[in-house]
């Protein structure tokens, strides 16, 4: 299967597999910080069209799929400042995305950030 998918789509670095994956955690994520479906639809569908776009790469995957669930939830969700900040806050989200998205980017030492909402 992965090799069809590579067929079609050469100019996509990420494996058939590897994209399913990301977008089960996408829908995990959203559903254990209480996203709606249409929420997490419109993340799965940012996430989409930036890999048949060819931008993601094995470094770039994590934190690309965390910035399309926040885009999404800031956008379909109507959340206020207050109610982002408690997304990125909420343990799963953070545990799950940011950290594994950082430090796979390289970032060291890497602490929580220190929102510009307060």
């Amino acid at each position: 299967m992965n090799e069809t998918f590579k067929g079609k789509f050469p100019h996509i670095k990420l494996t058939l597999s590897k994209i399913r994956s990301l977008k089960r955690e996408i829908c995990s994520v959203g559903e254990e910080s209480s996203l709606q479906p249409v929420t997490i639809a419109m993340a799965f569908v940012y996430f989409e069209k930036l890999v048949l776009q060819g931008r993601l790469n094995k470094q770039s995957r994590k934190l690309v799929a965390t910035a399309c669930l926040l885009l999404a939830a800031k956008i379909s969700s109507n959340l206020k400042k207050q109610e982002v900040k408690q997304l990125i806050d909420n343990r799963h989200f953070y545990e799950r995305t940011w950290v594994s998205a950082l430090v796979t980017c390289g970032v060291k030492d890497w602490q929580k950030p220190v929102h510009i909402w307060s």
